[in-house]
């Protein structure tokens, strides 16, 4: 029998039902965002709850709620959140601009955004939900994440290049500014692939910016800055 378990250092999550399935851009979005200073945090689009599960290994005593609009990943959200008995992590079933309704105000609101716009919609509405903008567009995005804010929040995102630009700019319009960037490449001399995102609300410091190169030069093996990043969760780092 086929095992439908990912494993990590200190969890695993079944990754089997859930729209978005575990990669790379929610891995280096887990281990990339500050949340020192944090003590509630809203996971938007959790999938199977990697990002989630990433978070409670760094801070066990931070306080998660994982939202998806998509019941199969609900699902497997709240099943991976059991199996690995963690009982600050909070799943619900919802739709970021309906949970914005509520009063609740969260230090930091974290994305593994969809971001097609307009690719060829998959016939699965799951997969839809999961990789494209059609029902969770950057502006509503920005919408709810104002209302689920308090005067210094933070957003932190991961992004293709080019679609990090417009949603930096309609992130200006809610007062959230860039503060931490990092440009990632899959090499040295390849085009940058993503870009990660911290905005803080009210922000008017300068920017820090940073490159993240995935693969050394030449070599299938990791970079020395990406094997540092990932290593307290990837099996083999």
């Amino acid at each position: 029998m086929t095992d439908t378990y990912f494993y990590f250092k200190q969890f695993k999550l079944r990754n089997t039902h859930a729209a978005l399935k575990v990669n790379s851009d929610g891995v280096l979005l887990g281990a990339w965002v500050d949340i020192s200073e944090d003590q509630k945090v809203l996971d938007v689009g959790t999938g199977s709850g990697i990002i989630s599960l990433m978070l409670n290994q760094r801070k066990p005593n931070i306080s998660i709620t994982a939202l998806d609009i998509d019941k199969a990943s609900f699902n497997e959200a709240s099943f991976n959140v059991k199996l690995n008995d963690i009982t600050n992590i909070e799943v619900i079933h919802d739709s970021v601009q309906n949970f914005s309704t509520t009063e609740s105000k969260f230090d930091h609101i974290i994305s593994n955004l969809p971001y097609f716009q307009n690719d060829t919609k998959p016939d699965n509405n799951s997969l839809k939900l999961s990789k494209h903008n059609e029902t969770l567009s950057f502006d509503s995005f920005w919408e709810s994440a104002e209302k689920l804010s308090h005067h210094q929040s933070k957003v932190s995102v991961i992004l293709p290049l080019d679609e990090s630009k417009l949603f930096i700019e309609l992130g200006k319009q809610k007062q959230f500014a860039v503060y931490k960037q990092t440009n990632c490449r899959t090499r040295k001399h390849k085009p940058i692939k993503r870009v990660l995102l911290c905005f803080q609300k009210n922000f008017s410091g300068s920017k820090f910016e940073n490159e993240l190169v995935i693969h050394q030069e030449g070599q299938h093996n990791y970079s020395d800055d990406y094997m540092n990043l990932t290593k307290d969760f990837y099996l083999k780092m």
